[in-house]
């Protein structure tokens, strides 16, 4: 990836897409595999999930009526927000969220 963008545990949004309200969560996966990508379409309840931003937005485009179009998974849940980028890193603990986990503790 060319841009790093922080994905914090517990982010929750909203987003207007394709015709559709959507409601997006990112989640701790299991066992330490990484964050968890969920967007739901709210109209359904239908749900996506993926192990980055961009898989479960590439599958609520195709299910859309906007089959052809081509998604930023980080641009769509609002990480290259400007705003949004300032309150993630205004967050306590932000300047720890690149150091390895230390699996002693």
């Amino acid at each position: 990836c060319r841009y790093r963008h922080p994905y914090p545990i517990g982010f929750r949004a909203t987003k207007a897409h394709f015709g559709n309200d959507y409601a997006m969560v990112i989640e701790k996966g299991p066992d330490g595999e990484g964050p968890v990508f969920t967007v739901q379409v709210n109209g359904t309840g239908t749900v996506f999930k993926g192990a980055t931003p961009t898989g479960p937005w590439t599958e609520a485009c195709k299910r859309s009526k906007s089959q052809g179009t081509r998604v930023s998974g980080p641009l769509f849940h609002g990480f290259s927000d400007l705003i949004t980028m300032s309150l993630i890193q205004s967050l306590d603990g932000y300047d720890l969220a690149s150091e390895p986990e230390n699996e002693d503790a």
